[in-house]
């Protein structure tokens, strides 16, 4: 049986073009998939590549207004050649050397620094000198004047990250440039305010209104070092303190909500014993890990093989399925940042039972689309079609049936029970 093109059908396809409109129906499984679709895929920067070439950039690639920091952007293979780490995060190797000073300026994007090695260098943040130490994770939330200046005769290195992508992606991002060098130019081995909040479970009275990011400018490695140390201890006594064996951890916190540093980074520090393997868990978003000591091994799901990451390497994953990380010489720890915007607005699966077909109606079970599958883009009805398949399939599945069949043409389709739609699927799938 064929069916005759729709004049009429073919015309409201051509209006919605001149319109500029687009209709759901034809592109529903892109835009609603059943899982995340990312174009980003898992990857590993050497610290062994990264530095020297920073050193180079160093030597020929001055510091001051037009660039403003010596930053060099870690682009993932799958976005394209844009400068992102994953679609919500930038992430960068900065580098500063000796005597330098990087002009202060300010954006709405949200920014972390976290020291890898070297001392000696003080960020500015809206006119208060912070210490950069290595371990030291530092923040400067968006829309504060920051500048960096080096006092010492060796260059420093840190990693950079940014909420750019998300940014960008809602069109709200601002720039203003500040003072040519940093307004305080003062070495002091504490920042005012880290003195005034980095007191553990107190609180001023002067600051009791919540904060959307973290006044805390600073965490300091030696905090976290013994934070992590004690988890261990304890676990080593008997005490229920690390969440699985041999694997400490910590989040940074905002003290005036007790939730994440900034409304779109969570960041965390991880420690691992020698011979410890994490186990895989369900996440959605993207995260980065920068190692900071030692070296492990760790699955890349999508390209089914294990990469070493060792001291100083820094790993992109994507949402879905976070793989775990086995240990088998030396202790390692790893900074983890991720985009917060996803637990704060995606949906979780059940931590304890994956997805599978038997989650979807039934005449979408028998040829659902795994995990990993691209998606396609429903077809736009054409005069070659000779058979049609319920529509109740392709807005299930987001694909067509198995057996080609396009989306139903008829512009004014009879009422189809669910009875015999379950039926007319399954005669598809089962062809």
């Amino acid at each position: 049986m064929t069916i005759e093109p729709d004049p009429e059908l073919a015309q409201l396809y051509a209006d919605f073009e001149t319109e500029h409109l687009n209709p759901l129906w034809t592109q529903l499984g892109d835009l609603m998939s059943m899982v995340p679709m990312s174009k980003a895929v898992p990857f590993v920067w050497k610290w062994s590549t990264l530095y020297p070439l920073a050193q180079r950039a160093g030597d020929l690639v001055p510091v001051g207004r037009g660039g403003e920091r010596r930053a060099i952007a870690l682009a993932n293979p799958g976005l394209g050649g844009v400068p992102y780490v994953t679609p919500t995060l930038w992430a960068a190797i900065q580098y500063l050397g000796p005597k330098e000073t990087a002009p202060e300026h300010r954006h709405a994007q949200n920014a972390f620094r976290f020291v890898v090695e070297g001392e000696g260098v003080w960020t500015v943040v809206n006119g208060d000198p912070v210490a950069m130490r290595r371990g030291d994770f530092l923040l400067t939330p968006g829309w504060n004047f920051h500048g960096h200046h080096n006092e010492t005769d060796r260059p420093m290195a840190w990693l950079d990250g940014l909420d750019i992508p998300f940014v960008h992606y809602t069109d709200t991002g601002f720039f203003e440039f500040g003072s040519n060098g940093v307004t305080d130019e003062s070495t002091p081995d504490i920042s005012r305010s880290e003195r005034l909040w980095a007191h553990p479970g107190l609180r001023p009275l002067v600051g009791l209104d919540r904060q959307t990011s973290s006044p805390i400018a600073c965490y300091r490695w030696d905090h976290t070092d013994r934070a992590l140390d004690e988890q261990l201890a304890l676990e080593d006594e008997g005490h229920a303190a690390t969440p699985e064996p041999g694997h400490a951890a910590v989040r940074y916190t905002n003290p005036t909500t007790g939730g994440d540093v900034m409304p779109t980074i969570r960041a965390e520090f991880h420690r691992l014993r020698a011979g410890a393997h994490t186990r895989a868990r369900r996440d959605v978003g993207s995260t980065v890990f920068q190692v900071f000591e030692g070296q492990g091994r760790f699955p890349a799901p999508r390209h089914r093989t294990r990469r070493r990451q060792g001291r100083h390497d820094r790993r992109a994953v994507l949402g879905g399925v976070v793989p775990g990380h086995r240990l088998r010489g030396r202790p390692v720890r790893l900074l983890r940042c991720a985009d917060h915007r996803a637990p704060a607005l995606a949906p979780r699966p059940h931590p304890r039972r994956s997805l599978t077909s038997c989650d979807l109606p039934p005449c979408a079970r028998a040829a659902a689309p795994p995990p990993s599958a691209s998606i396609p883009t429903p077809p736009v009805p054409s005069s070659t079609a000779t058979q049609t398949c319920p529509r109740s399939w392709q807005i299930l599945t987001g694909r067509r049936c198995p057996r080609g069949h396009p989306v139903c043409r008829s512009t004014s389709p009879a009422p189809t029970t669910p009875r015999s739609s379950r039926a007319r699927a399954r005669s598809c799938a089962s062809a």
